[in-house]
């Protein structure tokens, strides 16, 4: 199958090192782009890092078809653990970086630890620059790209960077390419921040060398160049009319489901303001909306449809050119339209302020700097609503998009299991309900859907290509011939990306209650069993370790750092996992559900046996790990048995799994922080013969 090419550089921004690492086995595996970097990201991210430090990572990456002229593949993939949604999350951005990013000679980059200066980190198949840019604290987007421009002569489509919001940890900042393409979701661009990188570039004339069928290129382009679609000329916006008509238009901050001021922001009044075509990289199908107000002179790329929603019908705004502006800030500014929208429209809400356009661009600027009342809402409606006295909508920490489930059920319940939550490109199950392939009312043969249109994402995200050509343009037949594979293949791929995904964000917690929505769906627990059945989970929501063990690659390169691993079993209990010597290295370090302050595992030398077989003959003494999550333990200390031969770790009847109530997030939303990269391991004298371990817990917010 054919797969990216080239080697991870992995860019340490703290010690200001660049190290190529061979990632041919993770290519082979994964094809490249969203599967790639989460399989880096899972077994390279610490379980429990903090999503603010520098143990956290940003992975950029392309696929296969990003190294060709193929059109719909003028995308990019970034991955990280998201300070929104504490989880592993990916974002898609189009644009034109693709292409030079693999003349750059690589198919990934991973930006870890943290500087002690606002940096710009330079790459070309040459090497890595670090310049220090302290004249760039505050910048926003385009001068950032003025700054390149002037110094280095590099254009926006070499650059990756991050406004104000990003450098200001907003939970919600996106990275931004060519200025108004955006990594969106999830708030990578504050991840960036955290390690004080305002910009990453890539230049270079070394992109790695593919073999793809110019035949099946250049049919895919004359399909393309010559369709006759409607998003051709209005892009997304092209179905907002039928969206709200299906009462699937969300409005006023969810509190109704169609909007009557959709005349003023479809995409007729989109495509008016429209003053030219436009394209990703190498794609012919053109569906870029440049938009131009001639009476204020404002210019912006888009509104695509779910800032239309989000800063439009959520907002109760129905005039384009507010629209407009509210796309032009967020861009300039680095922040997500989708999280940014749904945020001011919970403020709206809570002032009773819905329409004023004033108001909603002033409070788009106060997010940003984390000014005023932006203080608060750039943490997100998770963890704000309660302070506005709103509902909470979102799913596991993430805003949700347009396409309300309430009226497509299908799609609503593609957001609740969702790995990043509510976002509708993570299963497009809305396409077939929209289209009367399935009935939109009701979850009975759901689940089966919604898991096939996840693999099929991430089979798309994988590949890197453009959701708006994979159903019509880039069909399984297609794929199969660029691929040189056949699409079932394909399909067990996603199924793994998704359960990594998945295996990931069980370490940092979660599970079937956070599989939730904001209102109730008809059957949805008998359809959260069926879905999990299908995908061969625990009845709780999480992996299975046996299977994360079967997507191991050749020389599974699993994380370096000397830590204990505690895998999650069942309740009540945990198993030591991958421990070749308690007294020496040990490859991983698998976390529960909630923090603790300090677990102290206490080994003796309970003879020969005990020593050769778990010690390596060598004495043991006592062990303190900080910071590990684990389970919710009483509020005492209280011994927990260690059986050596099993090497498992068994909590009393009174230990009991940390969940989340509801949808309700706040647990999470008041931790700012985790535990460092590597746990402290302090060895003491040997204690004798008994084997127990002891927990200190801590109380953080709701969980304890």
């Amino acid at each position: 199958m054919l797969h990216a090419k080239g080697p991870l550089l992995s860019v340490d921004v703290g010690e200001r090192e660049a190290t190529d690492v061979d990632i041919e086995d993770e290519q082979r595996a994964f094809v490249g782009g969203r599967g790639l970097a989460t399989k880096l990201a899972h077994d390279r991210i610490p379980f429990d890092a903090d999503p603010f430090g520098a143990e956290n990572a940003v992975y950029l990456s392309t696929g296969p078809l990003q190294m060709s002229t193929t059109s719909f593949t003028g995308r990019m993939n970034a991955t990280g653990l998201s300070p929104l949604t504490d989880g592993l999350l990916s974002a898609n951005a189009g644009g034109y970086m693709s292409r030079n990013f693999v003349d750059a000679g690589y198919s990934a980059v991973e930006i870890t630890g943290a500087s002690d200066e606002l940096l710009a980190v330079h790459v070309t198949d040459e090497g890595v620059e670090f310049e220090a840019v302290p004249e760039l604290e505050g910048a926003e987007v385009p001068e950032v790209t003025d700054y390149m421009t002037e110094n280095h002569g590099l254009e926006a489509e070499h650059i990756a960077c991050i406004g104000p919001a990003g450098e200001n940890l907003v939970r919600f900042a996106c990275i931004m390419t060519y200025e108004n393409r955006a990594f969106g979701r999830g708030g990578l661009g504050a991840v960036l921040g955290s390690k004080n990188v305002k910009a990453v570039t890539f230049h270079g004339d070394s992109p790695p060398e593919v073999d793809i069928p110019q035949e099946t290129q250049m049919e895919l382009h004359r399909h393309a160049a010559t369709a006759d679609d409607m998003m051709k000329r209005q892009g997304t916006t092209a179905g907002t009319a039928f969206i709200n008509d299906n009462f699937s238009l969300p409005t006023r901050y969810f509190s109704e489901m169609e909007f009557e001021g959709v005349d003023g922001i479809d995409g007729d009044a989109v495509e008016s303001k429209k003053y030219k075509k436009a394209a990703c990289s190498q794609c012919a199908f053109a569906c870029k909306l440049p938009t131009r107000d001639e009476a204020t002179g404002l210019e912006t790329e888009g509104p695509e449809f779910e800032t239309v929603m989000s800063f439009g019908s959520n907002c109760g705004v129905d005039d384009v050119v507010d629209v407009m502006k509210s796309n032009e800030l967020c861009d300039r500014l680095g922040l997500d339209t989708i999280s940014a929208g749904d945020t001011v429209a919970a403020y709206l809400m809570s002032e009773d302020e819905f329409g004023n356009a004033d108001l909603i661009h002033e409070t788009v600027e106060k997010i940003a700097h984390r000014e005023g009342v932006g203080d608060l809402l750039a943490e997100g409606v998770a963890r704000c609503h309660g302070e506005l006295g709103v509902e909470n909508w979102s799913v596991k920490g993430l805003e949700f998009a347009a396409h309300d489930g309430r009226a497509i059920n299908g799609q609503g319940f593609s957001y609740a299991v969702a790995n990043r939550g509510a976002d509708h490109m993570y299963s497009t199950t809305l396409r077939v309900e929209y289209d009367g392939e399935i009935d939109p009312v009701g979850l009975e043969g759901k689940p089966a859907v919604v898991l096939d249109r996840e693999n099929r994402a991430a089979v798309r995200d994988s590949a890197i290509i453009c959701a708006f050509g994979e159903d019509d343009y880039v069909t399984e037949g297609v794929l199969e011939a660029l691929f040189d594979c056949d699409y079932d293949d394909f399909l067990e791929i996603g199924a793994r990306v998704i359960e990594l995904e998945r295996h990931f964000n069980n370490q940092r917690g979660m599970d079937r209650s956070d599989d939730r929505l904001p209102y109730e769906l008809p059957d949805f627990e008998a359809a959260l069993d069926e879905y999990y059945e299908l995908r061969g989970w625990n009845d709780d929501g999480t992996v299975p370790d046996s299977r994360v063990e079967d997507h191991a690659v050749a020389d599974d390169r699993r994380r370096d750092t000397h830590d204990v691993a505690l895998r999650k079993r069942r309740p009540g209990a945990v198993q030591l996992a991958d421990v070749p010597s308690l007294d020496g290295h040990v490859d991983t370090l698998v976390h529960l559900a909630r923090p603790v302050e300090e677990l102290t595992l206490q080994v003796g030398t309970l003879g020969g046996q005990f020593g050769e077989q778990v010690a390596d003959g060598r004495p043991l003494g006592q062990f303190a790990l900080r910071g590990l999550r684990s389970h919710r333990l009483p509020h005492r200390s209280e011994a927990l048995q260690l059986d050596v031969h099993r090497r498992q770790l068994l909590a009393p009847p009174s230990c009991k799994p940390a969940v989340h109530g509801g949808n309700a997030h706040g647990d999470r939303a008041t931790r700012r922080g985790y535990a460092s990269r590597t746990p402290v391991l302090r060895r003491g004298p040997p204690v004798g013969r008994r084997v127990v371990c002891r927990a200190r817990t801590g109380r953080r917010g709701d969980g304890g």
